[in-house]
């Protein structure tokens, strides 16, 4: 049974543009050396790399950012945070602690993502917008954020299914 569930696209502008761009780029090489024949430079890549090249950044990775979601479900035993190929099972019995919170991605977690804990970034995150989410301390003392757009919704429900009241 779902209790909770929220996709979230990557909607951020900034980096929208700049995927576009490389996107651009690599469609104006691929139609300049495949379909008009002209080879890009003085020293041109070969056509399988233009395909592979346009393939991944003209296609794949413009389409992953622009239709790929990250999706947050809150079950009855278990919360789930998908943003592909990232796949995270928490269970309601690890969590020991919860906080609704606003975040720096930058500071703290080094960017927005999937940002694991490294020495200069002390906590997991998976968040691809925005600077509120959950923040989650298991008992193993790992504390993964996670971002929502409907942070008190989320923490109100993990709340609910821990037993907990909001004033904890």
């Amino acid at each position: 049974m779902q209790l909770y569930h929220e996709k979230q696209y990557n909607r951020m502008l900034y980096l929208l543009v700049f995927i576009l761009l490389l996107a651009v780029s690599a469609w104006v090489v691929f139609a300049q050396q495949i379909i008009m024949g002209h080879p890009v430079g003085t020293d041109p890549a070969p056509n399988w790399a233009v395909w592979l090249i346009f393939g991944t950044i003209g296609i794949v990775f413009p389409a992953y950012f622009l239709f790929v979601p990250m999706s947050v479900a809150v079950h009855a035993d278990d919360i789930l945070v998908l943003f592909p190929p990232y796949r995270r099972v928490i269970q309601f019995e690890d969590i020991t602690d919860v906080q609704m919170r606003t975040f720096n991605a930058i500071w703290e977690y080094g960017g927005w993502g999937i940002r694991f804990a490294f020495p200069l970034w002390k906590h997991n995150m998976i968040a691809i917008s925005g600077n509120q989410g959950v923040e989650l301390t298991l008992k193993s003392g790992e504390k993964l954020m996670i971002g929502s757009t409907r942070p008190t919704e989320l923490l109100r429900v993990i709340h609910q299914k821990l037993g907990w009241t909001l004033s904890e």
